[in-house]
């Protein structure tokens, strides 16, 4: 039975997590690029899962989206990621992975009309709730759909040389046309193959496994003139495993409902040789 999580909570606009930058640049940066990817040219799904280890009914989303949605022939077709809610801490768990910042992307996503109540587990698929995450009729559907798209703009990013504690990414757009008015840009580092042994709550004595944990975010300037490119630095935690990182970018407007385009690069860095390996 899923987890409704009925108490209030006041709505905000979501902060960068504490010491993540960002700056907007006219040109490529002078760093030398290390790694490259770039967006297909269909539209990509983009699965966003509320999920919390104090939650008994969430391990089996999290299992579907580990084995359905992470397989390697969907990379280029839908960006997962799962982020874990703060509010069931209090019933005898608190999640490692959990974020009062998370709780709140749920609570947009409700005001926003993704969805009437919010829950865990709850899928948000492309901006709507997802309810029939086990009909796999459902998923094929949807991306049959968009395989016959094509994709307004082009999303290329690019690993600089940095720091062994940080990891610099430049992200550039190419519109087809201009690029809307409120248009807004999204990057989020998760991390795959976290194992969390749970002593308490409704999952006690149970070992979780995680995939497509979201451990950073953060949002560009909106309103991004065709070919701009952004800069974004992120410090890496001493507790991430940095060669199971990945990278995802939706390029979105709408208050995130409607998705342009987006691009998932798991294990950004295992691919990036240069970088630091822990």
């Amino acid at each position: 039975m899923n987890n409704i999580h009925s108490g209030s909570k006041s709505l905000k606009t979501l902060a960068p997590i504490a010491g993540v930058a960002i700056a907007l640049i006219g040109s490529t940066a002078s760093a030398a690029p290390v790694c490259q990817w770039q967006s297909p040219i269909h539209p990509m799904l983009v699965a966003e899962l509320f999920t919390s280890e104090g939650c008994s009914s969430c391990p089996p989303a999290e299992r579907w989206l580990s084995t359905t949605l992470k397989t390697g022939t969907l990379t280029d077709r839908v960006l997962p990621l799962a982020f874990h809610v703060d509010y069931w801490d209090y019933i005898g768990w608190k999640d490692p992975y959990a974020s009062a910042d998370y709780s709140a992307r749920q609570y947009q996503w409700q005001k926003a009309g993704a969805s009437q109540i919010v829950y865990t587990p709850e899928f948000i698929v492309s901006g709507r709730e997802y309810r029939g995450w086990r009909n796999p009729a459902t998923l094929r559907q949807m991306l049959s759909e968009n395989a016959n798209q094509k994709a307004p703009v082009t999303i290329q990013a690019t690993v600089l040389k940095g720091q062994a504690d940080r990891l610099s990414i430049q992200i550039e757009q190419e519109w087809q046309g201009q690029a809307p008015a409120g248009t807004q840009t999204t990057v989020f580092l998760y991390e795959d193959g976290l194992n969390q042994q749970v002593d308490s709550g409704e999952n006690r004595g149970e070992t979780l496994r995680h995939d497509a944990v979201v451990r950073a975010m953060l949002s560009a300037p909106k309103k991004p003139s065709g070919g701009a490119t952004a800069q974004m630095n992120f410090p890496l935690q001493r507790d991430w495993v940095r060669h199971k990182l990945g990278l995802g970018i939706v390029v979105s407007g709408n208050q995130g409902q409607r998705i342009f385009q987006a691009l998932n690069v798991p294990g950004l860095l295992a691919q990036c040789t240069e970088q630091p390996q822990n």
